[in-house]
């Protein structure tokens, strides 16, 4: 009988080489999870006094990217306690952490592994199951499975690996059964609800895992607020009537000093999910208000300036506060300053969302509705809150071109906003077509790649240049 086929599909074998009182453990890895510690419930047993009874678990999981399944392992068990000793990967302490080919692993005593990942499962295909009738020495017969496998495993001989058994070296508890084939190992639980409550915890795992990603990100992120690698640019918004610029939306950019530029969506949620977007918010306003100053002292058309307010931000009970104070630091007219919300902050809680309009208009800032279209395009919003502005997002501006309907609502908007006296800016405008038929429209302000990308504090600073020496 041939190695399971399931374990040859995933094109790898990964093992787990245990090391400790003198000897070795080799496991062939094939299950969904494996618990660790002393005690003889565990799937891996290690007899060590100071091990945890519980002491660290394996989960498999698959990679949303590579869709190649990897193992993973928690400091303790899926319940959520913690071994006694912890558990440090590479010299580093952890949590939990995603296993890579080679990973050391300590279990904060005189116990060692070392994870491995071997991609040439094909070469084992010749080798066939041990009878189970014999007594063979499983840890020569995997000394000879290595060598075939990759010189990436290094094994040093130990007095015992030549008399002892490999199932020997790892005590199994009455639970459990194996079998001497070339899996090692193969653990079956004799508990028919295992498999759901496994299941229910895997889960938490994976909560876990979000949890550490996120918190790793969490730091790079204020690592780059302390370091100052964020970065304004700025987009301008044009009127077709007057043939000025006479506003620009403020948008941030990461510079990292490895990975270059990095967009907004790539870390905004992050810093959403976070309190980090507060202090980022705060450090974008007060930026971008510095600079409108510096552009109003070089003798610069007087602009306003948009700067879009996160969901966490617009139900900060300081935000108030904070905008105030920013206006008083910089001497910014707040007329000149406009905060855009999206419908989606909005739906929320409109009782809220109401309440905090108000007070925001009440501090004689403007106020964009942003991403208009994108959810409920309802121009019930339009007539409910207090706002100067409103911004077709992108993908209703390139999708009217082609639609009936879309063209037909596109002329509701621009007669409400004609009537209420609300300013109209379609996002998004990258072709003629595009232009064309918002011109026909008459419409008045635009922004987008046809008009211009955004640009660097010393590229928005000459394009404003240009538009003095127009005559503007």
């Amino acid at each position: 009988m041939y190695l399971n086929k399931m374990a040859l599909c995933k094109n790898t074998v990964y093992l787990l080489v245990l090391e400790y009182s003198g000897y070795r453990q080799i496991i062939k890895l094939t299950q969904k999870t494996y618990s660790l510690g002393r005690e003889a419930s565990n799937a891996i047993v290690i007899d060590f006094q100071k091990v945890s009874r519980k002491h660290a678990t394996l989960i498999q999981k698959k990679d949303p990217i590579t869709k190649q399944y990897v193992y993973w392992i928690l400091d303790g068990n899926l319940q959520g306690q913690k071994s006694h000793n912890g558990l440090f990967v590479n010299g580093r302490k952890c949590y939990v952490k995603e296993l890579k080919d080679g990973d050391k692993i300590n279990f904060g005593c005189q116990v060692n592994a070392v994870y491995h990942a071997v991609e040439h499962p094909q070469k084992l295909m010749s080798l066939k199951t041990i009878n189970e009738n014999t007594t063979p020495d499983l840890f020569q017969e995997f000394l000879e499975i290595e060598k075939e496998l990759s010189p990436i495993i290094k094994l040093e001989s130990t007095e015992q690996e030549d008399t002892m058994p490999l199932a020997q070296m790892l005590p199994l508890s009455p639970s459990e059964s194996y079998n001497t084939n070339l899996n090692f190992f193969q653990f079956k639980d004799t508990n028919p609800h295992q498999a759901s409550l496994d299941e229910q915890l895997i889960k938490n795992f994976d909560l876990l895992i979000e949890a550490s990603k996120l918190s790793q990100a969490e730091s790079s992120l204020q690592r780059a607020l302390e370091k100052q690698e964020f970065a304004l640019y700025y987009q301008p918004q044009y009127n077709l009537k007057t043939k000025k610029i006479d506003s620009l939306e403020v948008l941030l950019r990461w510079q990292h000093p490895k990975k270059g530029i990095i967009l907004p969506h790539q870390f905004i949620p992050v810093a959403e999910k976070t309190e980090l977007i507060i202090p980022i918010g705060e450090w974008v306003l007060k930026q971008a208000c510095q600079q409108m100053k510096i552009w109003q002292q070089l003798g610069l058309p007087t602009l306003s300036i948009s700067v879009n307010l996160s969901a966490k931000q617009f139900r900060d009970s300081n935000l108030m506060n904070m905008i105030s104070r920013v206006l008083n630091e910089t001497g910014i007219i707040s007329q000149l300053l406009e905060l855009e919300i999206t419908e989606k902050t909005i739906m929320k809680n409109e009782d809220l969302a109401n309440q905090i309009l108000a007070d925001l208009k009440n501090l004689g800032v403007r106020l964009s509705l942003d991403n208009f279209g994108r959810e409920y395009a309802s121009l019930s919003y339009l007539q409910k809150y207090p706002f100067h502005t409103v911004k077709l997002d992108q993908s209703f501006i390139k999708n009217f071109t082609s639609s009936s309907q879309q063209l037909a609502l596109l002329s509701a908007v621009i007669a409400w906003g004609r009537f209420t006296k609300l300013n109209i800016v379609a996002g998004g405008v990258e072709t003629d077509e595009q232009l064309k038929l918002l011109s026909k429209l008459t419409f008045e302000k635009i922004q987008g790649y046809k008009i211009s990308l955004p640009l660097t504090v010393t590229d928005a600073t000459k394009l404003l240049l240009v538009q003095v020496s127009q005559g503007s």
